[in-house]
């Protein structure tokens, strides 16, 4: 399993209020990190209460246990406040990205 191999089956997890477009197409997928048999996916979402974040959590979540049985899955949701803010930011104030959870 592999960033790449991820990244790829996460083309299936489509945002129903953007069309056909995917999470990937749309730029919501911040990072993926695979530690053995974990991986952790960071969602990059527009505002805090995004109506949608649990269902394209959920979303991400099922897609990845679905191709890679066994396997655990960490979703982290952050805001994503400008565009092109995607980066774990955590440690720089001026980012404009806030961590959900």
């Amino acid at each position: 399993m592999t960033e790449q191999e991820i990244l790829g089956v996460l083309t299936e997890v489509v945002h129903p209020a953007r069309g056909s477009k995917n999470i990937i197409e749309l730029g919501m997928v911040g990072g993926v990190e695979i530690a053995g048999d974990k991986v952790t996916v960071t969602l990059a979402f527009p505002k805090r209460r995004d109506p949608l974040t649990e269902y394209l959590t959920g979303s991400t979540r099922a897609t990845i246990i679905r191709h890679f049985p066994g396997v655990e899955v960490a979703v982290r949701q952050v805001v994503r406040y400008h565009p092109g803010c995607i980066s774990d930011c955590r440690n720089i104030p001026d980012c404009g990205q806030r961590f959900l959870g």
